[in-house]
């Protein structure tokens, strides 16, 4: 069963419904009074608001997807789904405009240009600018508001189609002052925007797609912060990535090597804490505590696990005093080697036995094994 982020894709489908409808009109209108009025570059308009119209619908469906949250095949969630769909939004968009482009550069070569384009050209091509700067203000001011990056470049979509319209509307005053070429010549900075617009939105995407990092200052920001967490240390081997415009950080904290495993975690819990308090655009982070910094070599890799050394220490010392009465045995793994705290009861001491002299006694039994850098004896009540 997928969970959706309902209020997110109500958001979304709002201001797409609103858009898909008013493209419909305006590439209707710019088509019509672009063949009536003699204007390609207003035709190439129209099929541009038209080519909006099928990534309205586009954009309708990946919110939609993108906002099932995760699941037993989907443990990061469905965001991608937006990311995949900008590229192939942008496809789409820089295939439209090619052949724009081609066509406009076929015409203005052949010289062969058409009739004068009427003034209702102008008319359409303004009202087309007020209309789509409406639109991408209030389709900006939503995708901010959900942190949508599909919305985000549908909105610089119509701000695109706004240039578009006052490209057009250039051409088509130079064509009726008598520069005969201007309306072609628009149709071909149109298609050129278009062009540009979708290989930017195809770039993003594409670095999205294959975990580009998040850029080297917001890094900063965030190891900055860790390092401010009381009881870190250090930080070492951060990774990130960006998914539906969310971050998922990796990240290794350097702890004293001394706490318990508990504290360790705690001080993990508390970096996390800040990090989503502080950066909205967090999704997850994955926090590994290190007792030392291991991020070029592993020197404890090859040291023995806990059974063996519980072996060799019972073979050692299965017959010194406080053996048999061991309570609890600390082992740490620390610069290549093993450091081991033995925790015997008080009551093993007595005026013919010192905890000293229980020390010397382990120390001397336990000093020819080299992984053993130092050994000490806690007695607890």
């Amino acid at each position: 069963m997928h969970n959706i982020d309902y209020p997110r894709y109500r958001q979304a489908k709002h201001i797409t419904l609103i858009g898909a409808a008013v493209n419909l009109l305006l590439s209707i209108v710019k088509i019509l009074f672009g063949w009536l009025g003699h204007s390609t570059a207003l035709i190439a308009d129209g099929i541009h608001s038209f080519s909006d119209l099928v990534t309205d619908f586009l954009v309708l469906y990946a919110s939609k997807a993108g906002s099932h949250g995760p699941d037993a095949d989907h443990p990061y969630g469905h965001e991608r789904i937006e990311t995949f769909a900008t590229v192939a939004l942008a496809a789409f968009l820089i295939m439209v405009g090619l052949g724009i482009l081609v066509d406009s550069i076929r015409e203005i070569m052949s010289s062969q240009y058409g009739k004068m384009p009427s003034i209702f050209v102008i008319v359409v091509a303004a009202a087309s600018v007020v209309v789509n700067e409406l639109l991408f203000y209030y389709t900006l001011r939503t995708a901010k508001r959900i942190e949508s990056g599909l919305l985000r470049a549908n909105a610089w979509h119509r701000r695109s189609d706004s240039f578009s319209s006052i490209v057009v509307l250039i051409g088509v005053i130079g064509t009726l002052l008598g520069v005969h070429f201007m309306d072609s010549l628009a149709a071909m900075i149109v298609a050129l925007m278009i062009v540009k617009m979708g290989g930017q939105m195809a770039w993003q995407s594409i670095r999205e797609l294959i975990d580009t990092g998040i850029d080297e200052q917001q890094k900063q920001k965030i190891i900055a912060l860790i390092t401010a967490t009381p009881g870190v240390k250090a930080v070492h081997q951060m990774r990130s990535r960006t998914m539906g415009g969310k971050y998922f950080i990796d990240v290794h904290l350097q702890v004293d090597p001394r706490i318990s495993v508990s504290e360790g975690h705690y001080i993990g819990d508390k970096a996390y804490l800040q990090l989503r308090q502080a950066f909205l655009n967090i999704k997850d982070i994955t926090i590994h505590i290190d007792p030392e910094d291991d991020e070029e070599t592993k020197p404890n890799i090859n040291l023995p696990n806990r059974e063996q050394i519980m072996t060799d220490l019972n073979k050692h010392c299965q017959n010194l005093p406080g053996w048999k009465n061991l309570l609890t045995t600390r082992l740490d793994y620390l610069a290549g080697k093993i450091y081991i705290q033995l925790v015997m009861p008080l009551s093993l001491l007595s005026k013919d036995l010192s905890g000293e002299e229980v020390q010397s006694q382990y120390c001397t039994v336990l000093a020819n094994i080299e992984t053993i850098a130092k050994i000490s004896i806690v007695f607890q009540v």
